[in-house]
């Protein structure tokens, strides 16, 4: 992945900085929405299965039959 960007004479940031931005993230949508609007609400837990669905979809429904 590295190689490939460095090709295209893109900088990605350093995983500190990305970080740093997440966690600011979640602390400016907590203070928007509250605390409990970032619990997950599933009715099943998150399983392998899903993870690697998620991990080689290209496709927006492709989870379809996981939610139910």
């Amino acid at each position: 992945m590295q190689q490939a960007h460095s090709k295209r004479n893109v900088v990605l940031p350093g995983t500190k900085l990305v970080w740093q931005m997440c966690k600011r993230l979640n602390a400016k949508h907590a203070a928007d929405f509250g605390a409990l609007s970032l619990v997950v609400k599933r009715k099943q837990p998150f399983t392998k299965e899903i993870l690697h669905a998620l991990l080689i979809s290209t496709d927006k429904g492709a989870l379809r039959s996981f939610t139910g």
